[in-house]
């Protein structure tokens, strides 16, 4: 009996620390903080760790282009706008309008990141091609509303009516393509599977991961994803009413006809380029893939700039109307 009794005992043990060790993968990758550092990188154990040392040492590289970038666009007029999404989280973006403007682009930003930095390098380059951006903060960041992260899940219908917003604000003749990178990049080729606007003429993702679960998994490393990442996912449905495996970027792009452009770095340890790949496979429409030599998480623009930008013109212009 006694046997019986500790048998039981350890059970219930193993059990209370199971879940706590579930709500404490769901607190440090969804719960809103205002220090940026506390997420998912704070799950990277070991080689995940280093590798977000890596890509922070890579950054440093480019910390001028990145503050003269970042210095260009807040010396810019820039208007705040704000709309009530579908689940009634109030969600901001700066808009900065282009003289002879030949489209709009839909700016996603990463986890926990600031839309001014993800896309400090890159603004300029789109500005002087003649495009509006809009440079959306997504939920649980900025200025934006929001308790949760959702790791892309709730961010694609997030990105589908900032879409509607910009066709009732800029009009069904403006062209309008959508940018991402990293979380970003999940979060709009998601959105690809909903029903956007017709007028929305391509997508640009760059470092995007395939599903939120998938993407915990490869964080935690050589710890077995499951039970944990079912314990997780009770609490990300629990407390912020989504599932980990409720959408991927391969269903959404299987069923989408928007021409899609994949960037990622072939150093990429953070989000793996094998994700971009398995993306660019799933699309069953107009899809271009490009793997940039060395380049770290979210360090493609900056690794090599002269090939990307030649790539992000021939898309954009070639898919414009």
């Amino acid at each position: 009996m006694r046997a019986v009794t500790v048998i039981i005992m350890i059970i219930v043990i193993l059990a209370l620390l199971l879940a706590a060790a579930g709500w404490w993968v769901f607190y440090f990758a969804c719960v809103r903080s205002a220090n940026s550092r506390v997420g998912l990188a704070a799950l990277g154990m070991g080689r995940r760790k280093r590798s977000a040392d890596a890509d922070t040492a890579q950054a440093q590289n480019y910390a001028d282009v990145i503050r003269a970038g970042l210095a260009w666009f807040n010396a810019q007029e820039k208007e705040r706008v704000y709309i009530t999404c579908w689940d009634g989280t109030t969600l901001a973006a700066d808009v900065l309008p282009a003289e002879n403007e030949r489209g709009v682009i839909l700016l996603f930003h990463g986890y926990r990141a600031e839309p001014a930095h993800d896309f400090s390098a890159v603004y300029r380059f789109y500005h002087e091609l003649g495009y509006t951006l809009v440079s959306v903060h997504q939920r649980a960041h900025g200025d934006s509303g929001g308790q949760y992260i959702c790791l892309g899940v709730k961010e694609r219908y997030d990105c589908r009516d900032w879409a509607l917003w910009a066709l009732d604000r800029f009009g069904a003749d403006t062209d309008v393509f959508l940018g991402g990178i990293s979380m970003g990049a999940a979060t709009v080729l998601m959105a690809a599977g909903l029903a956007l606007p017709q007028n929305v003429r391509g997508i640009i993702a760059d470092c995007g991961y395939v599903s939120a679960y998938e993407e915990i998994a490869s964080i935690l490393g050589k710890i077995p994803p499951r039970p944990l990442l079912d314990i997780v996912q009770f609490f990300t449905r629990a407390a912020a009413g989504f599932g980990l495996n409720d959408a991927s970027t391969e269903s959404a792009l299987a069923k989408a006809k928007i021409p899609v452009l994949l960037v990622h770095g072939a150093a990429d340890s953070m989000v793996p380029p094998e994700c971009s790949v398995r993306s660019c496979a799933a699309c069953a429409g107009e899809k271009h893939l490009l793997i940039v030599p060395d380049a770290g998480h979210g360090m493609s623009y900056l690794r090599a700039p002269d090939r990307c930008r030649a790539e992000l013109q021939q898309f954009l212009l070639s898919h414009g109307r």
